[in-house]
């Protein structure tokens, strides 16, 4: 099993960004560190592509190479609050 997590701060949050298997240290990790305590052999393959400062467009632009073609069996996505910081409008959001 694969899990893709994405999005922007709150999933990037100190990952090494030339690594997309470095869970960094905010709740990617813990979602790691649960996984492994549940399921000790069957751990699945955990892959962050979280980009702080990024927002949901330009999450949209990285989606295919990250979301689609990494061929995850799970996405785990959380972004938004840049769009809201940056005044994008409703259309666009």
């Amino acid at each position: 099993m694969k899990i893709v997590f994405n999005g922007d701060s709150i999933t990037d949050f100190y990952r090494d960004r030339s690594d997309p298997h470095h869970l960094g240290r905010g709740y990617v990790k813990y979602v790691g560190e649960q996984l492994r305590a549940v399921l000790a052999d069957e751990m699945p393959e955990l892959l962050n592509f979280g980009i702080g400062g990024e927002t949901t467009e330009q999450l949209i632009n990285r989606f295919r190479a990250e979301c689609i073609e990494t061929k995850p069996d799970i996405v785990v996505i959380l972004i938004g609050i840049n769009d809201a910081a940056f005044g994008m409008s409703d259309e666009v959001y």
